[in-house]
């Protein structure tokens, strides 16, 4: 298994834009996690179910796995997800999954929810708070709309990418051909960067600075915008 950077650099930018949909899908209503069902409900027209992975502390920032509690032991059924991420952890040195415990703030506990979804191939996460609004727990979602999981349209695929390399410290230009791959795009390597095809018309080219940095990114919109008014194709 890939170090956790890699991990991150793999899952972050697609895992911001299904946030970013389920956002979209759940709006304004208020989520509270229902144990005794499996389900997180968001408002009183929506439920899906859910995989409990801890609860996070936002005032010290401290996380606990859900599988090291010994009191108030929640069903099995629930704790499947991380299971199987503390098994990744512990067959891969990978001590953010398998230790019982630790401390990260709100990016990081982004950046690990973002991996978590991408390893469990769930279709979003979310911290749902308790009563005292402190203490929330970590669920990842299954059973979500297909569009939360669907493909990014080309007029979005810059802003995701861009608020992506902006929020989580990862390696630009391999989170971004990560993304760009997941999105269903081929990559051809260019040297200072990518260029990256989706069907006919859909074409991004991505540029990276000395120092790792993206530098230029022309979407199709720009292309069509910089194209001679002679040359129609």
């Amino acid at each position: 298994m890939a170090t956790f950077a890699e991990l991150l650099a793999l899952h972050a930018a697609t895992t911001l834009a299904r946030q970013r949909v389920l956002a979209q899908v759940v709006g304004e209503r208020p989520c509270r996690l229902e144990l005794r069902e499996g389900v997180v409900a968001f408002g009183e027209d929506m439920r899906f179910p859910v995989q409990v992975l801890g609860t996070w502390e936002a005032g010290t920032g401290d996380w606990r796995w859900a599988w090291a509690e010994t009191g108030d032991a929640l069903p099995a059924r629930l704790l499947s997800d991380g299971f199987a991420l503390r098994n990744q952890g512990e067959a891969n040195g990978l001590r953010a999954l398998s230790a019982r415990g630790g401390t990260m703030d709100r990016a990081g506990l982004d950046a690990f929810a973002a991996v978590c979804r991408g390893l469990t191939g769930a279709g979003a996460w979310q911290l749902v708070e308790g009563d005292a609004g402190t203490r929330a727990t970590l669920v990842l979602l299954r059973g979500l709309p297909a569009r939360v999981a669907a493909r990014v349209p080309d007029g979005q695929i810059r802003g995701v990418l861009e608020a992506a390399l902006a929020r989580f410290d990862v390696v630009p230009r391999q989170a971004a051909m990560h993304f760009m791959s997941q999105q269903g795009f081929g990559i051809e390597e260019t040297p200072d960067g990518f260029v990256a095809r989706r069907g006919r018309d859909s074409r991004f080219v991505l540029a990276f600075d000395a120092a790792g940095r993206l530098a230029r990114l022309e979407d199709p919109a720009q292309a069509a915008r910089l194209r001679p008014w002679w040359r129609p194709w």
